[in-house]
């Protein structure tokens, strides 16, 4: 009977998962506001959706009488959460300015607030094991949902988008779709292990399917992945798409703790999905230049001028940051000034010293580089990946901290890296043996540590009070 409950409740976690975070991970919510068919604000539809598992989190506490650390998964993530939150404060702090940007309502004043609070109640998802275990699964719908959305705007031109040359999918920009999908398939792939001796000796989050299905799932979401990078022909998302490519050869095949069996096949994986994008890049042409030739990737194949302008303007844009830093360095122009520019500055870096100045820029390194230092003490290569992608993304787009797919895989992959290292440092270690009174006053998990969610013990399946 417990099983079968314990089951059930999995099952509820796991589905309400997918109903409830793919449509972010895919962007969808962005077309379903644009049309109007959505009950509230995106954003804090978003925060609404994710509430359930903070709510989950505190009847597990109550219930096990263990209020005292129903903080402890966010205090044992607290530095990149710190770095966010300075993020985020200073925001705030400098919307004071004269030339801080409040028109539409104050949106771009709290865009990194808002952003703060997803990663906050992600953490909350992040501790519920049916979701962790999900993973690859929301990735490969997300994926195959955005892939969707995308050969449907080439087939009904203009449907999300304006550009009737030129696929965006649901979120109605071409870039933006192309880097939330290395972004998605960033989480969903299984990196390795690490051969390191060290403490911590495996390295990405836990995938149910990686033994049993291995590389070649993970190159079915990588082929999902370039399709998309290729349907919107986004030159920044090619770069972005390379950073997964790379850091997946790098990772799997030569930094792995691989039998020569699984080595063999990691690499024959990886000569197939090569072969097979050689393949269908061609006949990717003939179907987008079915309607003409105008496009990116026709005259890149033709040996053409690829370049549609947007290379001069972006350069314009970055000369223009300078500018502006030069007149206020420290402290910046205000929260939001450089939505008032002719040019967005399509840089991430630039766009806070803009806003913020000196302290905004820093501030953002110093997020990017806790967050990776989080990850690699705790060597979990998804978030490792996932960190590298924004900071090279950052360099190509300014709304890196305004994707909900990037803030919430970030919030869940803090909160199971942590799950996850403590698994196999415990499995290294016996546990000490505790007496029933003191087992009675302190409810532990299969770590030994009262802090710690029996949601991601392995022998637990979901929240529950059982």
């Amino acid at each position: 009977m417990r099983r079968r409950r314990l089951a059930l409740t999995s099952l509820f976690w796991k589905i309400y998962g997918l109903i409830a975070l793919v449509p972010f991970l895919c962007v969808a919510d962005q077309a379903m506001g644009h049309f109007g068919v959505l009950p509230t604000n995106a954003t804090l539809l978003c925060a609404l959706v994710l509430v359930p598992f903070v709510c989950a989190l505190l009847v597990h506490h109550i219930y096990q009488r263990s209020l005292s650390v129903v903080a402890t998964p966010w205090s044992k993530n607290a530095l990149p959460l710190i770095a966010f939150f300075l993020l985020a404060a200073t925001a705030l702090s400098l919307s004071a300015a004269p030339t801080a940007y409040w028109d539409e309502g104050g949106k771009w004043i709290f865009l990194l607030p808002y952003g703060f609070l997803i990663t906050a109640l992600s953490i909350a998802a992040g501790t519920c094991r049916p979701v962790v275990q999900s993973l690859r699964l929301y990735s490969f719908v997300s994926l195959l949902l955005m892939a969707g959305s995308l050969w449907y705007e080439f087939t009904h031109p203009g449907t999300f988008s304006q550009l009737d040359n030129r696929a965006a999918g649901f979120s109605g920009n071409a870039n933006y779709t192309a880097l939330v999908s290395v972004f998605v398939c960033s989480v969903g792939i299984d990196f390795g292990r690490s051969g390191s001796k060290r403490r911590y000796q495996t390295g990405s989050i836990p995938h149910p399917l990686t033994k049993t299905r291995g590389v070649w799932i993970d190159m079915v979401l990588l082929l999902m992945c370039f399709l998309i990078v290729v349907m919107t022909m986004s030159r920044s998302g090619l770069i972005d798409f390379g950073v997964l490519a790379g850091s997946f050869v790098i990772l799997r095949i030569f930094r792995s703790q691989n039998s020569f069996k699984t080595g063999l096949q990691s690499t024959l994986a990886v000569i197939f999905a090569s072969a097979v994008v050689m393949a269908i890049v061609p006949l990717l042409v003939t179907l987008i230049g079915a309607g003409g030739q105008n496009n990116r990737l026709a005259r890149f194949m033709n040996n053409q001028q690829i370049d549609d302008g947007s290379a001069g303007t972006r350069l314009a844009a970055a000369l223009d940051c300078f500018r502006l830093i030069e007149e206020a360095p420290f402290l910046g122009h205000g929260t939001g000034f450089s939505r008032t520019m002719l040019e967005l500055p399509h840089n991430l870096y630039l766009q806070q010293w803009v806003n913020n100045g000196i302290v905004g820029f820093v501030g953002y390194i110093v997020f990017l580089i806790s967050s990776y230092l989080l990850f690699l003490q705790r060597n979990c290569r998804n978030g490792q990946v996932l960190v590298a992608i924004a900071a090279v993304g950052s360099l190509f787009s300014h709304n890196v901290l305004d994707q909900r797919p990037f803030l919430i895989l970030l919030g869940i992959l803090i909160a199971a890296s942590r799950a996850d290292s403590r698994t196999r440092d415990t499995r290294m270690s016996p546990l000490p043996r505790h007496s029933d009174s003191m087992r009675s006053l302190e409810p532990r998990d299969a770590w030994g540590d009262p802090a710690t969610l029996p949601a991601l013990s392995p022998d637990f399946h979901a929240i529950s009070p059982g």
